[in-house]
């Protein structure tokens, strides 16, 4: 098994490919028989190295719920915010929102 890289490899590009001609994450995992948890993984790596905006993954509405979470409960573990932002908001969807964050705090520093 390969070391994992901060760089995203051709797995990754084929997913964020797939992402861009209009499929859904599901579609994708379907396709590629993954499971929708790697598949958000994929494009979470692309949303914090800012080569996918984060709005097609995630609603304003959502990324405040979650930033104030992450404020409260920081972004190293993605349980604690759950637990914060209740069932109606998906891992996967914090995920995305603690790329773009992530992403935003390496624009400032």
């Amino acid at each position: 098994k390969a070391p994992k890289t901060s760089l995203p490899g051709e797995t990754h590009k084929a997913t964020l490919d797939l992402f861009k001609e209009g499929l859904s994450i599901t579609e994708i995992a379907q396709k590629r028989k993954l499971k929708v948890t790697t598949v958000e993984g994929h494009l979470a790596t692309f949303v914090e190295r800012g080569e996918l905006d984060a709005t097609r993954l995630v609603t304003p509405e959502q990324l405040l719920v979650i930033q104030n979470a992450i404020e409260e409960v920081g972004d190293e573990r993605l349980a604690p915010i759950k637990e914060l932002v209740g069932n109606h908001i998906s891992y996967g969807t914090i995920r995305f929102a603690v790329a773009h964050l992530r992403k935003q705090q390496q624009a400032t520093n």
